[in-house]
């Protein structure tokens, strides 16, 4: 970065004849760029370290009567200094470092005074070939080297021969095209990926005694560990890297929007094309949750906006589309008909806060069902246990500081794939020196950037934190003093979790001095600086067990200070988009809003009267498995998509999807962001809250009566008490935080629970990573796309080698408990804990899994690293 946050001087210099200010530190460029006005560059860009490579941004400055040229991007402003962009030795100085740049770069039409009259089918009065064109590269609209060039001013008397590289397009790997002949080596690329991403995907490499930018692995991105996040496309200046899909499209209009494929919100620029269809999304540097990153589900995860849509709503009952106005009054006939204590809805995670108020004021309070919930929540217990540590079922914190927390704790979960903002925020900090803990059995991307990695049995982990609870609270006396509610019972129940009797178990490490060692690492950083923690439940297969974990968990926080700690972040992992933004608004079974229970009591239900689901972002597959919804006496769908699924459905109402929805989320911090739509609604289409609208005025609810979105905003604020200080012209403008009040309480629940017995078989856990160090990846090519294909190589425990009879480097098989063949691979005595087989892939082959699906929608089918039980199988030899 160019700035620093000190605002304890301001500098005052002259540019060009105008006096501006400047912060201590800020570079002249920074500071020019603040004022609106503009230097020439190329390599600089405002999230990266200053570089100084390209020299475009070249000023003459004078301080006490020196005069000198420097480059803008790395020379601070100082007081008095007098700064020239313009002169004609600065002009003809970036002429010839413009020459010399374009020497390797096709420039017939950069130079060219014709440059906006041409077109692609037009002749060339220059001569220049087709291919070298401007109108044919696919960044022709959105080019900053023709900007650049622009502003030099270069003659056209310019030469206009070049050194064609004549490399190789890559076009094989998933997702994005590289073309190193437009290269101008810039590195911005290389350096988004090293010092924002800490991935270190590419890099400058010799290729005949010319720098030229690689992968830093191999020939392929799938063996250099890229995550396909999309930076380097971003901060390419020219068209060397660019998405493959609508590569060619130039966007005709642009909008900001909120991603809905996870919970940390990232704010995009999507772009949409003269047909209405969405080209492209290019993450937004305005953007607070994600400051202009995304991930390969966010970049890439969109074309299915595009897809054929319904348009118009359909009645299985008479096999034909209807009316909207019928549609809705069958609807309002069958909810009213329904038995409400057997109905059930289960709402899309990518809705926004007003389809969900509206929704709660209809068909919750109005209509009185109150089996409600998302179609993704599988994290229940979370929210309660978070509810009962906080008084409120939600985290805390914002994400950006997770690179300055002293300690981050991360457990049972894959945050790199399924929340990788948050992720890369985790790898941010493990570059400044912080510490990073993970205590998960599988070898996740979060393993590789650890200080300590602690491989437990997921039933161990609460007994390990329960311990750590148990020798903070003996060596602080301070912490039994707290005015805590359920302090004295908690402290009671550790007596328990003694360090003498945790080590003895063998809970940590079958090693005493090594488990030892761990506890007293742990203990220490837990009581100095700042720790933030995120959480899953991932492996946990019972209500029982997670409550058990979630409660040592959030005691833990609680006894280290850090639950009151505004430094100290708490992020709960999962999957919906809009989660938390649904428990404001009381989309969930047992919460009416998310600091307050529903009072009302849930009935155990057996057969469904009616099932109303709402299917954007969830998966089919699920719907389809999902028995109480197949066996609804009515069911009732509301889609945008095209799909088979709607056969299934007796009355089927078309709505929006992510590229024209407009409206309000929550992230996973509790900030509340404002999304544009995209691309116009057709037919029939129409927001969830308009349709909850007109149902409850056929009611006759007074509730329901807001005609505008500026009127439904207005209503939300007034009834969702965390709401009310936010103003819809404010938040169309800049997001906002939700306030997050907490109230501390610790959490009584202290059962543990012991390993099952081993009947035969073996627990397999599932790991994936984007690289694994010194091991040498296969890549093959099928059908014009490079693909990992490397042997599957399979941990096992020490015991399991023994009790087996395996040797190094043989082949075995894992079978499940339905016998089903799991993988078959060369196994390696590795995994330090007992009765455990280990499988860790390569992203590279899920992303080129997830791109040739054939699912457009394939974002939300990332699938999980999963834990289950199997029996190892020799095979001949």
């Amino acid at each position: 970065m160019t700035t620093l946050d000190n605002d304890k001087k301001t500098i005052t210099f002259n540019f060009n004849g105008k006096f501006l200010s400047a912060k201590p530190g800020q570079t002249i460029i920074q500071a020019v760029m603040d004022h609106g006005g503009y230097i020439p560059y190329l390599c600089y860009h405002p999230t990266l370290e200053p570089y100084g490579a390209c020299r475009m941004c070249v000023v003459e400055t004078e301080v006490n009567g020196r005069k000198s040229i420097q480059a803008s991007c790395t020379t601070p402003a100082s007081e008095n200094m007098i700064v020239t962009s313009s002169n004609e030795n600065i002009k003809d100085l970036r002429q010839g470092i413009m020459d010399l740049l374009i020497s390797e770069h096709p420039h017939g039409c950069l130079t060219c005074h014709r440059i906006e009259l041409c077109g692609p089918q037009d002749v060339c009065q220059r001569h220049v070939s087709v291919t070298d064109r401007c109108t044919t590269c696919p960044k022709n609209e959105r080019c900053e080297l023709k900007d650049t060039i622009r502003s030099t001013e270069l003659d056209t008397t310019t030469p206009l021969t070049y050194n064609n590289r004549n490399l190789p397009i890559h076009s094989d790997d998933p997702f994005y095209d590289r073309d190193y002949n437009l290269c101008i080596v810039c590195v911005r690329c290389v350096r988004v990926c090293d010092e924002t991403r800490v991935d270190n995907a590419l890099a400058l490499k010799q290729r005949s005694g010319i720098a030229i930018v690689g992968t830093a692995a191999g020939n392929s991105l799938l063996e250099s560990g890229c995550e396909f996040c999309g930076a380097c496309i971003d901060v390419c200046p020219t068209g060397a890297l660019v998405e493959r899909d609508y590569k060619w499209e130039k966007q005709e209009k642009k909008s900001t929007t909120i991603c809905s494929n996870c919970p940390v919100g990232c704010q995009f620029i999507s772009e949409t094309n003269k047909f209405d269809k969405m080209i492209r999304v290019v993450g937004d540097l305005a953007g607070e949750s994600n400051e202009g990153q995304a991930c390969m589900r966010g970049k890439f995860g969109y074309s299915y906006v595009n897809e054929k849509v319904i348009k118009n709503v359909y009645s299985k009952k008479r096999n034909s589309q209807i009316s909207y106005d019928s549609g809705l009054k069958e609807l309002f006939k069958v909810i009213q008909k329904s038995n409400k204590q057997n109905s059930m809805v289960l709402h899309s995670p990518r809705s926004t806060n007003e389809d969900y108020y509206a929704s709660n004021i209809v068909i919750k309070k109005t209509f009185g069902i109150q089996d409600i919930d998302l179609t993704t929540n599988s994290t229940q217990e979370i929210f309660e246990n978070l509810y009962q540590a906080t008084g409120r079922a939600s985290g805390k914190g914002k994400l950006s500081s997770l690179r300055d927390s002293d300690n981050i704790f991360v457990l049972l979960g894959n945050p790199s794939e399924k929340q990788n903002i948050l992720a890369m925020y985790v790898k941010q900090a493990a570059r400044n020196n912080k510490n990073i803990i993970v205590i998960d059995p599988r070898e996740t991307e979060m393993t590789r950037y650890a200080n300590k990695w602690l491989r437990l049995h997921p039933d161990n982990i609460g007994t390990l934190l329960n311990s750590l609870s148990k020798v903070i609270t003996d060596k602080a006396e301070e912490v039994r003093k707290n005015n805590v509610a359920n302090l004295d019972v908690t402290i009671e129940n550790l007596i328990d979790f003694d360090r003498a009797k945790i080590i003895n178990q063998e809970i940590i490490s079958k090693d005493p001095e090594k488990a030892e060692e761990d506890l007293n690492y742990l203990s220490s950083i837990l009581t100095k600086g700042t720790t933030s923690f995120i959480f899953g439940t991932d492996l946990l297969d019972t209500t029982e067990k997670k409550n058990s974990y979630l409660a040592a968990l959030l005691n833990l926080v609680n006894f280290t200070g850090n639950l009151t700690n505004e430094k100290a972040g708490l992020f709960p992992l999962f999957d919906g988009a809009n989660q938390i933004g649904a428990l404001h608004n009381g989309i969930n079974k047992t919460f009416d809003s998310v600091s307050e229970r529903n009072s009302k009591p849930q009935s155990k239900i057996k057969d469904l009267d009616l099932a109303i689901v709402f299917n954007d972002g969830a998966s089919e597959e699920n719907l389809k498995k999902n028995t109480k919804i197949n066996s609804a006496k009515y069911k009732v769908l509301f889609t945008s998509a095209n799909t088979p699924l709607s056969k299934n459905y007796d009355l089927v109402f078309p709505v929006t999807n992510y590229s024209n929805r407009e409206g309000t989320y929550i992230n996973i911090e509790g900030r509340m962001q404002f999304t544009n739509s995209s691309i116009n609604t057709k037919g029939d289409t129409k927001e969830v809250w308009q349709i909850m609208r007109d149902l409850g005025k056929l009611k006759g609810s007074t509730s329901s009566n807001f005609d505008t979105f500026e009127d439904l905003f207005t209503n939300m604020t007034k009834d969702v008490p965390s709401f009310s200080k936010i103003k819809i012209n404010e938040i169309k403008k800049e997001s906002k935080l939700i306030s997050q009040e907490i109230t501390p309480a610790f959490i009584t629940n202290n059962k543990t629970y012991s390993l099952p017995e081993l009947n035969g078989t073996a627990d397999l856990y599932e790991g994936r990573v984007l690289i694994k160090e010194g091991q040498e990846i296969k890549i093959k090519a099928t059908e014009g796309m490079n693909k990992i294909t490397d042997n599957i190589q399979i941990e096992v425990s020490s015991d399991l080698f023994e009790q087996n009879n395996l040797a190094e480097g043989e082949k075995i098989t894992l079978k499940n408990l339905e016998n089903k063949v799991l993988y078959t691979g060369i196994v390696k005595k590795g995994i330090n804990l007992s009765n455990s087989v280990s499988v860790t892939t390569l992203f590279g082959k899920m992303a080129y899994d997830m791109q040739n699906s054939g699912i457009k929608d394939w974002s939300m089918l990332v699938p999980n690293l999963k834990n289950d039980k199997v029996t190892i199988l020799k095979q001949e030899r």
